[in-house]
């Protein structure tokens, strides 16, 4: 201290005894002795490095590669390549020596390789609707291999005039003054869609759901889904009940409305090689069942028959199990007359051959062949296949069974066999 002062500027004559000193900070210095931080330099040498580098002319240049080689001569080698730049090549224009390009044109039909096909497509080109032409079973929109088959071959909606002198009153509301019955319900596949969805939903309906949806509520709301009047809805209940009530298998008591183990909306696409359509209609033919063919023999002269590979795909509205039997249930909304008469055992057999339906549930049952052999343990085709029940639901009555709008049908084994065989392109 001098002058009686301390280094803090504290005078002597005032500290208090015994006191301590605070310690004053170090000095703030660099690595490099100059007084700056370490970033500070190091920004500084790089900055000097640029600005002297930046300075060099090419020679220069070249005379500080070649002393750092002069240091380094085992790590380092310099090649001075040609300072003159080189003119640049100039590509003359093609003008009229370019070719001129065209894409070939394909003068050949393409076979396809593999293709999905359903009963659709497969009734599409057998049985083609007046004034269309045949398509091959592969040229179907592959949308529409997405929905199931449901009465798509139906006479289109009925045109009546309800008392409003709307047209279309069928779909509508059928009009104050016309019957509500189930011979008068609309027509067409938009009203076979509506009932086969209430259908799908009941059948669907957990037996264990205390809070399920009534049949009042589902019909209701599939009615109103698919634009058609909610004063139909007594009669599609009616219809619907009446399907689940009848006794299909009289007097066994097997009725739809009973609990039964069931897959609903079953979706099935199996493999099929080679699949032959006269040879298709042969086999069914063998077994007592009329042609599905309305044209056979459709090829070009010369031409070998045109054979699918691929996958048919379908969806069956129903497979049940009763007494330790499987049967394939499909709803059917065609209108064949207006009456209960019209829906006997004849009417209904000239309907299934129609519309192509006897080819369709051969398919079904094939289909449900194919799925029990994998999935049921010591599988027997003769004893587990019970057979194939179409119900055309507005001629159902539970007080009439099986002898209004039931259809049944049971192929023999051989018969399921040998159709297995010509999917799979084997056999005779």
């Amino acid at each position: 201290a001098m002058d009686g002062a301390s280094v803090d500027g504290t005078p002597s004559a005032h500290r208090p005894p015994n006191s301590t000193r605070p310690a004053a900070p170090p000095p703030v210095t660099s690595v490099d002795g100059t007084g700056m931080d370490a970033p500070d330099a190091a920004a500084g040498a790089l900055a000097g490095v640029a600005d002297r580098f930046a300075a060099l002319s090419a020679s220069e240049w070249l005379d500080e590669v070649h002393a750092l080689v002069r240091l380094l001569p085992d790590a380092v080698s310099a090649t001075v390549l040609d300072p003159e730049p080189r003119p640049a090549r100039v590509l003359a224009p093609c003008g009229d020596l370019r070719p001129a390009l065209a894409a070939r044109e394909l003068a050949r039909p393409l076979r396809r390789v593999r293709a999905m096909t359903s009963f659709s497509a497969l009734s599409e080109q057998l049985y083609p609707a007046a004034g269309d032409t045949a398509r091959s079973p592969g040229d179907r929109d592959p949308t529409d291999l997405d929905r199931p088959d449901h009465d798509q071959r139906e006479e289109p909606p009925d045109a009546t005039v309800d008392d409003t002198g709307t047209a279309g009153g069928g779909i509508a509301g059928g009009g104050a003054g016309r019957e509500r019955s189930a011979f008068t319900f609309p027509r067409g596949p938009v009203a076979g869609s509506c009932l086969h969805r209430i259908f799908e939903r009941v059948d669907m309906r957990s037996e264990l759901d205390p809070e399920k949806a009534t049949l009042e509520e589902i019909g209701r709301d599939a009615l109103d889904e698919f634009g058609i009047a909610g004063d139909w809805s007594p009669v599609a209940r009616d219809m619907v009940e009446r399907t689940r009530a009848v006794d299909l298998l009289a007097p066994n008591g097997f009725r739809l409305g009973d609990p039964h183990p069931r897959l609903v909306e079953l979706e099935f696409h199996f493999p099929v090689e080679g699949l032959d359509r006269d040879r298709l209609c042969a086999v069914v033919a063998e077994h007592g069942y009329p042609a599905p063919f309305a044209r056979a023999g459709t090829d070009e002269p010369g031409e070998p028959p045109e054979r699918i590979d691929g996958f048919l795909r379908g969806f069956i509205d129903l497979v049940v199990e009763h007494e330790g039997r499987w049967y394939v249930v499909d709803y059917k909304s065609n209108w064949l007359g207006p009456g209960p008469d019209d829906y006997g055992p004849e009417t209904l057999a000239e309907a299934m051959h129609a519309g192509g339906y006897t080819l369709q549930s051969l398919i079904y049952l094939v289909a449900l062949h194919r799925y029990l052999a994998v999935r049921l343990p010591g599988y027997d085709c003769e004893h587990h296949v019970g057979g194939a029940f179409y119900l055309f639901v507005r001629g159902i009555d539970p007080a009439a069974g099986t002898r209004r709008g039931v259809y049944f049908d049971r192929p023999s084994t051989a018969c399921l066999r040998a159709l297995d065989d010509c999917f799979r392109g084997s056999g005779p």
